[in-house]
C-alpha cells in the first residue's frame, strides 16, 4: 500500500509541474501580447504626437501670415488717409480735413466704446449654465 500512495504522490507532483509550466506558458504569451499593445500604442502615441506638431506648425505659419496681412492693410488706408488729406491741404480745403478728423474721431471713439463695453460686460456677467436649457 505504501508504494500505491508514492506512486499517486509523484503523479499528483508530476500533474502539479505540467500545470505550472502550462501556466508559465500561458503568461509568458500574455506577457508577449501584452508588450506588442503596448508596442502599438507606443506607435500610435507617437504618430498622434506628429501630427500634433505638425497642425500647430502649420496654424502658427497661418497666424504670422495673418497678422503680416493685417499690418499691411492698416499701413495701406493710413497712407490712403494721409494722401487724401495731404492733397486736401494741397487745395487748400482746410475745412474737409477738419471734418475728416472730427468722423474718424468719432468712429474711433465708438469703436473703442463698444469694445470695452463688451468686454467688460462679458466679465461681469455670470457664466452661462448649458444645463439650465434642458
Amino acid at each position: 500500500m505504501p508504494d500505491n500512495t508514492d506512486h499517486a504522490k509523484t503523479e499528483a507532483l508530476q500533474r502539479f509541474f505540467e500545470n505550472q509550466s502550462k501556466e508559465l506558458q500561458v503568461r509568458s504569451k500574455e506577457f508577449a501580447l501584452r508588450e506588442r499593445e503596448l508596442d502599438h500604442a507606443a506607435k500610435y502615441s507617437q504618430k498622434a504626437l506628429d501630427a500634433q506638431l505638425e497642425d500647430r506648425k502649420d496654424a502658427r505659419a497661418m497666424r504670422l501670415k495673418e497678422g503680416t496681412t493685417k499690418y499691411k492693410a492698416v499701413v495701406v488706408l493710413v497712407v490712403l488717409v494721409l494722401g487724401f488729406g495731404g492733397y486736401a491741404l494741397y487745395l487748400n480745403k482746410d475745412a474737409i480735413v477738419i471734418e475728416a478728423v472730427k468722423i474718424a474721431g468719432i468712429a474711433v471713439a465708438g469703436f473703442f466704446g463698444g469694445y470695452h463695453y463688451g468686454r467688460n460686460k462679458e466679465r461681469t456677467s455670470p457664466p452661462k449654465d448649458s444645463n439650465a436649457d434642458e
